[in-house]
């Protein structure tokens, strides 16, 4: 599956020069609500979760009294029974303070975890005017199916609401990591024109770029992985030799060049046509 990354001129010479797609994380990307759950619980259903002894070590002994280290869920529910308003008190003040660790989960995700957002509509007007300069930009088409192991494909899922934290998440083993995909790849109905899907990759083995703005990471690819090159509405005639340029100096004979056309026919729509014959 071809899918298509619009960037600013330079950005998408770099992917054909280098061989490289840049690889940010969740925090540098444009919308604020990236990665940013709701916690749906109440006092009494965290409780239940935590006599189930299913929540993760530094929460339950956030709420554990000092000096009494217990390890395992008959421990700890004698240990309950035996200080019950103790652990009610300290564990009602800690609801809130959960809730927010879930809000904000972006400072604990963000680590090691990088995103390659791409989208499946080369021909997108806004896709265009955001993303691409203001159509004066490149859009790269790109074959990412066996870009790394280590790399997984998300396709992004639209809604009013953000994914929600529930007991049930934090009782049950395997659903809270579930959930964490589920944030990772859902983003508001105000940005269903974007078509997106996502590459979600472990940072640890990709090497890190300092720059301007922030950091971001540089994962190699294939040559074979670029398909396609769509020059925009406004892409200035300079920046196209530059590409096509490019292309011919690294011996990308596969790639066909596009150049995207007003429609003839009275449309707000944008029409393709290709330029070249590749082989």
């Amino acid at each position: 599956m071809t899918l298509f990354k619009y960037c600013k001129a330079e950005h998408g010479l770099s992917i054909i020069q280098n061989r490289t797609l840049k690889v940010s994380t969740p925090k540098s990307l444009n919308d604020p609500y990236e990665i940013i759950a709701h916690a749906e619980f109440t006092f009494e259903e965290l409780k239940q979760v935590v006599l189930h002894s299913r929540m993760r070590d530094g929460i339950i002994q956030s709420i554990k009294r000092r000096g009494a280290p217990i390890s395992t869920p008959a421990e700890y529910y004698d240990n309950y029974l035996r200080n019950r308003k103790e652990i009610d008190r300290n564990l009602r003040e800690r609801t809130e303070e959960l809730k927010g660790y879930f809000i904000d989960y972006s400072d604990k995700l963000d680590v090691n975890v990088g995103l390659f957002c791409v989208s499946t509509n080369p021909l997108s007007n806004l896709m265009w005017a955001h993303y691409a300069d203001g159509s004066q930009g490149l859009c790269i088409g790109l074959d990412l199916s066996t870009i790394s192991e280590d790399a997984m494909l998300f396709e992004v899922r639209y809604s009013d609401n953000r994914p929600a934290i529930t007991a049930r998440d934090l009782m049950e083993d395997g659903r809270l990591q579930d959930k964490l995909f589920e944030i990772y790849t859902t983003k508001s109905l105000d940005w269903q024109y974007e078509s997106e899907y996502r590459f979600i990759f472990s940072l640890v083995d990709i090497p890190k770029q300092e720059c301007r703005n922030g950091n971001y990471w540089l994962c190699p690819i294939k040559s074979s992985m670029i398909r396609d090159v769509y020059f925009g509405l406004r892409t200035t005639a300079e920046t196209k030799d530059t590409v096509q340029a490019a292309i011919m100096q690294s011996g990308f004979k596969h790639i066909r060049l596009f150049q995207v056309a007003y429609d003839k026919k009275g449309k707000y729509r944008l029409v393709p046509e290709i330029k070249n014959e590749p082989i």
